[in-house]
């Protein structure tokens, strides 16, 4: 929950960025409109999970194969599109209709069904987010890319370290504040979007794209092992 309040915060301010660079005029008005419309459409999103346990036990009777699949992509794409008309990013709408669908009782039979399409379209997603790197920008010999080795590791520890803490902000003295801070740094498919739209607005050229997605992939990958070896440990 924390973690998608972080992507819900994220998406806000990457909202307001998007706007300017493409030149719109940003004012009080302006952002106070913005942000009226993103909690318009979570208390619309809100309701219509109430409605959703509902919508599927009228439908899962149905003779039509995938039917309950079928309703459930439809679903994402709805509120995919109406988070794109609030101007929020789409995937914020795939992830509270995916929230919302939790809800529902025949969540493990969409999980089920909705595999083959994972399997198909996650690998072409991570393709795509790779083909934008640009590898020598990494090479130790050129001596204007030591900048970019600077930015990486200063981003990678505040994006570690600043994660890491946030665990101990829980009251709560009998949980276990480190293995908590420490699952809320990987920084997954969200970050990767954030990359790429600001790749796509040029608010960032593709050298810095670079150190972002390295940052996000050095996060994804070492927090699990770091994990790992704590949990044994306890």
């Amino acid at each position: 929950g924390a973690a998608f309040i972080d992507d819900i915060l994220g998406v806000i301010i990457l909202t307001i960025i998007s706007n300017i660079v493409i030149g719109n005029k940003i004012s009080l008005y302006s952002i106070n409109k913005i942000l009226i419309k993103i909690i318009l459409f979570f208390i619309f999103s809100f309701i219509f999970g109430l409605l959703i346990p509902k919508l599927y036990k009228c439908f899962r009777n149905m003779s039509q194969d995938y039917v309950i699949l079928i309703i459930t992509i439809a679903i994402c794409f709805i509120f995919s599109i109406l988070s794109a008309k609030v101007n929020l990013a789409p995937i914020v709408g795939a992830f509270v209709s995916g929230i919302m669908i939790t809800q529902t009782d025949q969540i493990r039979k969409i999980q089920k069904d909705i595999k083959p399409i994972y399997a198909f379209f996650v690998p072409i997603f991570f393709v795509l987010m790779g083909t934008n790197i640009k590898l020598n920008i990494f090479n130790p010999f050129i001596m204007k890319n030591v900048k970019f080795f600077i930015m990486t590791i200063s981003l990678f520890i505040a994006a570690f370290v600043g994660k890491l803490l946030s665990g101990f902000a829980i009251l709560r003295t009998k949980l276990n504040k480190l293995i908590i801070g420490l699952s809320m740094v990987p920084r997954g498919e969200v970050g990767l979007i954030f990359a790429s739209i600001g790749l796509q607005y040029h608010i960032f050229d593709v050298n810095y794209y670079s150190v972002l997605i390295t940052v996000i992939m050095l996060l994804t990958i070492i927090t699990p092992i770091l994990l790992k070896y704590i949990l044994t440990k306890k």
